[in-house]
């Protein structure tokens, strides 16, 4: 018995025949999006390329967290496209081309079954395994790990991003995800405005850096004329990259934002975190090895990235992501999830959250706040210092 919206005994044993009896069904957490469990079985399963176990996604038109808020079911066939075209199977979907990946120590699942009528994709079970910020603050982990694997990804996602660009042509037509984009911008990208609000900014001010927010999410870019455009996976961010056992190989799971867009957005979400994480770690979680790691891990794949992608425009490309990190950073400190390792010196002018947790503590988040404001206002320079290197653009 699950909690799950349909009987997956029933309809794993309506759509796989010969299956033999599951022996357990689990949902897994960090399923905020979809309803996602992992079956098990007693015996390797053919269907499922010899599997034991396979993970099990079911999508309604909201969020699973939170069903007063719409999500379009496009997402899902977005994702069954976007794991067809990363790790093609023969699973029914047909694609123009496949993805060449020249980069074997990065995994995506395979999928083994999707439903446009019920929803349901049924795809490889990967394993349990850190994810990426829980690597990079378990101490455990050398600076050399943090180095390599961060090489790694820079490297992979510059081929990716590349190869989606030299055939966007070929791709818009199956990639293009209004279901994300509306998401995004009514729930994320208007997240700047209440954080904003906080602070002593003049109306005049915080209408004009929210109305640049809202054009960011609007449009993908500030200048249409310039921007690249490529296959982004659309949420790369530390929970969606988990790290096995070896520390040589990545993961990358859930493609379901995975959509036809700006590069630097990409980019832009995925050095947020990183940048956070080594200066504004979790409350209690963060030490000066774990800060440092993210630290490495962000310039190794921002050089590896950067020496191997070509944007159209690198003017366009470096404003897009600097405003991207800034609105990033504010609806961030809005969560209450990141805070100074330092004493608060604010004397008096502190900009209060509610911290993310049980205890609803409140944390200082004006330091977070005022590095997000600076970089919507374009300061180059703050750009320059988060990413640890100098910027040759006008």
């Amino acid at each position: 018995m699950t909690d799950a919206p349909v009987d997956i005994v029933q309809y794993l044993s309506t759509v796989f025949s010969i299956l033999p009896t599951s022996i357990s069904i689990v949902r897994l957490t960090g399923g905020e999006i979809n309803y996602v469990y992992r079956v098990s079985f007693d015996q390797p399963i053919e269907e499922f390329a010899g599997a034991r176990s396979v993970v099990i996604k079911i999508s309604s038109g909201t969020l699973a967290s939170l069903p007063e808020v719409k999500f379009g079911l496009e997402r899902q066939m977005i994702e069954a496209r976007a794991m067809a075209f990363l790790a093609p199977t023969s699973t029914g979907i047909s694609l123009p081309l496949s993805h060449p990946n020249p980069y074997p120590h990065v995994m995506t699942p395979s999928l083994y079954h999707y439903s446009p009528q019920n929803n349901i994709i049924i795809m490889q079970d990967m394993g349990s395994h850190p994810d990426l910020q829980q690597f990079l603050l378990d101490r455990m982990t050398t600076n050399q790990d943090a180095c390599a694997l961060g090489e790694l990804l820079g490297s992979y996602l510059s081929y990716f991003h590349t190869f989606t660009k030299d055939n966007i042509t070929m791709l818009t037509p199956y990639f293009i995800n209004n279901a994300a984009r509306t998401l995004l911008q009514d729930v994320f990208y208007s997240a700047v405005t209440p954080i904003i609000s906080l602070t002593t900014l003049s109306a005049s001010q915080i209408a004009q850096l929210t109305e640049k927010a809202r054009l960011l999410g609007i449009q993908g870019t500030l200048d249409q004329t310039s921007s690249t455009k490529v296959v982004k996976m659309g949420d790369l961010w530390p929970g969606a990259i988990l790290i096995p056992r070896s520390r040589k190989e990545l993961i990358i799971l859930d493609w379901e934002f995975c959509d036809i867009g700006n590069p630097a957005i990409e980019v832009g979400h995925f050095i947020t975190f990183l940048y956070l994480l080594a200066n504004f770690p979790p409350n209690e979680k963060g030490t000066i090895e774990g800060m440092t790691n993210a630290s490495i891990f962000m310039k190794r794949f921002l050089q590896k990235y950067t020496e191997n992608f070509v944007p159209k425009n690198a003017n366009s490309f470096w404003e897009d992501m600097q405003t991207m990190i800034g609105v990033d950073i504010l609806v961030e400190a809005g969560k209450g999830r990141w805070c100074s390792i330092e004493s608060c010196s604010c004397e008096g002018g502190c900009l209060h959250v509610e911290e993310e947790g049980a205890e609803k503590r409140k944390i200082c988040v004006k330091k977070i706040v005022d590095v997000g404001i600076k970089l919507l206002e374009g300061r180059k320079e703050v750009l320059e210092k988060i990413l640890c290197m100098e910027l040759n653009v006008n």
